[in-house]
């Protein structure tokens, strides 16, 4: 079991590839791990100075919507991070929230795959939804190739620039923009991907497998934009907006 082939077998065969992570050994998840981690690290650096410089921006543009004396006491408050303070941050956090979403995604999969009669094991689920997860870590890779050629970073990422105003700190605070910045052709394969995993690991047809899995999105997707739409209400209070 090459885990190389079982990788380029995802664009043409992942149904055989779906099989084989399934009844296979456990420490095949080790294989998608490992692509995802190199990417997060790759763009993690260098996109890191672009990303403090942006951070810098965005800190100085919310000072200046305050008031004189809370503008005052902000700035010596919210500091700029460094280059390696974002450079740790965004390959630990992005570490982290990948293996929570791994088993977040797979053991809710699995638990709605039950329910609906399959009988499936967790870790299949688990170790299925990472192999399906490999065209994020592509995404990541073109994102740092972007920023490499280009020296800046993806502004509207996904569908996001059909909402964007020009602003990134009025968008960030825009739940339908958040929304959209995840919806692209790397959304689309790894959708596709994990239809096939649910199908092949429940033993479901694709279109029950579809169904699923878009449920299952649909509630992950209101989890990730609440927080942005309570966030944005809470700072438009706070800051009079």
């Amino acid at each position: 079991m090459n885990p190389f082939r079982l990788l380029i077998n995802l664009i043409d065969r992942p149904t055989g590839v779906f099989a084989q992570v399934r009844d296979g050994p456990r420490r095949l998840i080790l294989v998608p791990f490992a692509v995802m981690f190199a990417s997060i690290v790759f763009y993690g650096l260098i996109s890191a100075p672009l990303s403090a410089k942006l951070a810098g921006e965005l800190i100085q543009q919310r000072i200046a919507q305050l008031p004189a004396q809370q503008a005052q006491a902000a700035a010596q408050v919210m500091t700029t991070p460094g280059t390696t303070q974002i450079a740790l941050s965004s390959v630990i956090g992005g570490t982290l929230l990948t293996l929570i979403g791994w088993v977040l995604w797979g053991a809710i999969l699995h638990f709605v795959v039950m329910m609906l009669g399959a009988n499936s094991k967790p870790g299949q689920m688990i170790a299925a939804v990472s192999w399906a997860a490999i065209p994020h870590a592509l995404r990541n890779l073109v994102m740092a190739g972007f920023v490499l050629i280009s020296g800046s970073l993806v502004r509207n990422q996904g569908l996001s620039w059909l909402v964007a105003s020009g602003n990134l700190l009025k968008d960030s605070q825009n739940p339908l923009y958040v929304f959209l910045a995840g919806i692209d052709i790397f959304w689309l394969w790894g959708m596709f991907l994990l239809t096939v995993a649910v199908a092949v690991v429940a033993g479901f047809s694709r279109r029950q497998s579809l169904a699923v899995v878009l449920a299952t999105w649909v509630g992950g997707a209101l989890l990730t934009v609440i927080p942005t739409f309570l966030s944005s209400m809470f700072m438009g209070r706070a800051f009079g907006g």
